[in-house]
């Protein structure tokens, strides 16, 4: 398989919901980066609103989280991948202890972990839980989870605990989870079935932590922040986190309430990218030696909604999911400045939800 050649995993909307929807579940795709050229390599529907998925790419799985409105309770779907083909093969589900489901992640470590956004509003009240991965892809029963208590002072955002995401930290120590309800990060320890409490970080009043991101060694994380629009800078010493800046993903003249969405960190860590919705737009930082950011540009998403993104594992292209516009924007990211650049192609593709660039080269 060419280096230049990229497997694209899109997660769209195919059951009623809040939102629009005009997807049609999975769909898997090949985009050459030298020609642009994209091929359609399978499409699923085996699966009710995947609106995230996280790949294990050495092992060839797929994961992805159900999120319907009307269930009382979420789902996590495990696919093998058939690299050549690009088909996915249904391996088996389970339940995910909470409503809403919005994050899942494979921790390399033998477990995925989902986060439910709803829970306590009727069905099970977990704001987390962790699987076992088995041999052949499958989960295992949630082994354990954890509930999260509390709120903020956005009535109409933070009326409860909204776990938004979840990730293994670099050093493999802690599950660190970020609550848009109740303005915080917080870190646990798996041991065996049970989830430790180990630290947390208070993000400031309102600003609603939603996704994060890693510096590669670990020292810095980078949190978006839906309700504000920031980006915040947290420098990560032993089970400590401090935050050392807070920055705008919006131009100082714009006002109007935007919703911050993704996050992603180029592959040499020099830039970090950040999509804000309503505005609708892109913002490239360079990250300091300090891991502090500077603002060097916001560009249009290319559509409306930017929900998700993903950074092609060579860096030269980045493929916004616009999805009120039903398309997913390619742009041309140069390594030197970081500057994005709109191709003038786009995915035509309903609802996008969540997009992840995988190579298998």
């Amino acid at each position: 398989m060419s280096d230049s050649t990229v497997h694209l995993f899109i997660g769209s909307i195919n059951r009623t919901a809040d939102t629009l929807t005009a997807g049609q579940g999975i769909a898997v795709m090949r985009f050459n980066e030298e020609t642009l050229d994209l091929e359609s390599l399978h499409v699923t529907d085996e699966i009710d609103n995947p609106s995230f998925l996280a790949v294990d790419r050495p092992n060839a799985r797929l994961y992805a989280v159900s999120e319907v409105a009307s269930w009382m309770e979420g789902t996590v779907t495990a696919f093998a991948i058939d690299v050549e083909a690009g088909s996915l093969t249904y391996l088996n589900k389970q339940p995910t202890l909470g409503r809403a489901t919005c994050h899942v992640t494979v921790t390399g470590e033998g477990h995925v972990a989902t986060a439910n956004y709803s829970a306590g509003t009727g069905g099970p009240d977990r704001a987390m839980a962790v699987y076992a991965i088995a041999e052949d892809g499958r989960l295992s029963p949630p082994l354990a989870s954890v509930a999260h208590e509390g709120t903020g002072p956005r009535t109409d955002r933070q009326d409860r605990s909204h776990a938004h995401s979840v990730q293994l930290t670099p050093d493999k120590r802690h599950l660190l989870v970020a609550d848009l309800g109740t303005d915080e990060l917080v870190a646990y320890r798996l041991e065996g079935t049970e989830l430790k409490r180990a630290f947390a970080f208070k993000a400031q009043p309102g600003s609603g932590p939603r996704h994060f991101t890693f510096a590669k060694d670990g020292s810095v994380v980078y949190l978006m922040n839906e309700i504000a629009c920031t980006v915040s800078v947290l420098q990560c010493s032993g089970d400590e986190l401090t935050e050392i800046q807070t920055i705008s993903t919006l131009p100082a003249d714009y006002s109007e309430q935007s919703w911050g969405a993704d996050i992603h960190l180029s592959p040499d860590g020099r830039y970090l990218y950040a999509s804000t919705r309503v505005h609708d737009s892109v913002a490239v930082f360079a990250v300091g030696g300090d891991g502090t950011l500077s603002l060097k540009e916001i560009v249009p998403s290319g559509g409306k909604w930017p929900r998700s993104f993903a950074i092609t594992p060579s860096g030269r292209h980045v493929l916004v999911a616009n999805h009120n516009s039903d398309l997913i924007a390619i742009f041309a990211r140069d390594a030197e400045t970081g500057a994005l650049t709109q191709t003038g192609k786009s995915i035509a593709i309903g609802t996008p939800m969540r997009i992840q660039a995988v190579s298998f080269a």
